[in-house]
């Protein structure tokens, strides 16, 4: 398995109730219709296409309730070969990073992103119940106007998007992690 969450239920909130309690946070703006899509794109493994509102109706969280976990278990092989293994806790930080969508940044290969929550659900669709696991994130953005690369000897240069910005947070499968 690439990535290992907990299916431990006893940690767990009503989203609906979590949402209304914390509506002006800005972290939270839209929380629920970006969810909803991302668990449709990954129940139908589209790598987060956009939905219409109407096709992500059909996606029921199972009694509004998402269990919350502290650690993500990240499973890979290394550079030589080794079998290895890599825990994140949002307690410290962890960072994480992604294949970019080639069709959208040609300028780097990869998106980051902090993980701030760490979390699976139950959900319904098509009258079949499926656990999803996913990541709530805060997105990078690459400086663009820094020059990194073999030829100047240095990695990019990246920070937090603006929390105004509509990309900022956002969800992601743990099978994406690099």
């Amino acid at each position: 398995m690439h990535h290992l969450i907990s299916q431990n239920t006893a940690d767990w909130f009503d989203v609906r109730r979590w949402t209304r309690e914390n509506k002006d946070d800005v972290t939270v703006k839209d929380f629920l219709p970006k969810l909803k899509n991302h668990l449709l794109s990954t129940l139908l493994e589209t790598c987060d296409k956009v939905f219409l509102s109407k096709e992500c109706t059909l996606v029921k969280i199972i009694n509004d309730q998402f269990y919350h976990h502290k650690v993500l278990d990240i499973q890979y092989t290394s550079y030589d070969m080794r079998h290895c293994q890599n825990s994140m806790n949002i307690r410290t930080h962890s960072n994480v990073m992604v294949l970019a969508d080639d069709n959208l940044h040609k300028a780097h290969p990869y998106w980051y992103a902090r993980v701030i929550g760490i979390f699976h659900t139950r959900v319904q669709y098509n009258l079949q119940v499926h656990e999803v696991p996913f990541l709530w994130v805060r997105w990078f953005g690459l400086d663009t106007q820094f020059r990194f690369g073999h030829a100047w000897k240095r990695l990019p240069r990246v920070g937090f998007l603006d929390g105004y910005d509509p990309t900022a947070f956002g969800f992601l499968d743990p099978s994406y992690v690099l």
